[in-house]
């Protein structure tokens, strides 16, 4: 019987690979057969997931902000009022430590990088 693979859980977990070499390394210093050897896949099964790797940075960046606002919408929405929310915000934001150190380097390598560069448009609307 054939191996059942779930794409999307599998795309994202060479993302994760990748981004902890982003942060590591910046995205311009990360070679696509970096990241292969990091995850533990070949090159073929890298472009089964991704088209290049502006697409594995395009799922890197959606998947930092879709796991950091979710939760804190979870958390915020938990507050009763404005000034407990924005409680909320401050202490979550600072707890996040090593994940949000990490994601903020993944930003700022990037931001530098597509400011220097001609990249997609969408990765600049996600940044915007």
């Amino acid at each position: 019987m054939p191996k059942i693979v779930d794409k999307a859980a599998k795309r994202a977990e060479i993302a994760r690979k990748a981004m902890d070499l982003f942060a590591k390394s910046g995205f311009e210093n990360t070679p696509i057969r970096e990241i292969t050897s990091y995850a533990g896949i070949g090159k073929g099964t890298f472009y089964d997931y991704f088209s290049d790797k502006e697409d594995i940075l395009n799922e890197v960046v959606s998947l930092m902000f879709s796991d950091w606002m979710e939760v804190m919408i979870q958390k915020v929405g938990q507050a009763e009022n404005p000034t407990q929310q924005l409680q909320v915000i401050l202490r979550e934001g600072s707890s996040l430590g090593a994940q949000f150190e990490q994601l903020m380097i993944i930003y700022m390598d990037v931001w530098r990088w597509s400011v220097s560069q001609k990249v997609s448009v969408e990765i600049n609307d996600k940044f915007k």
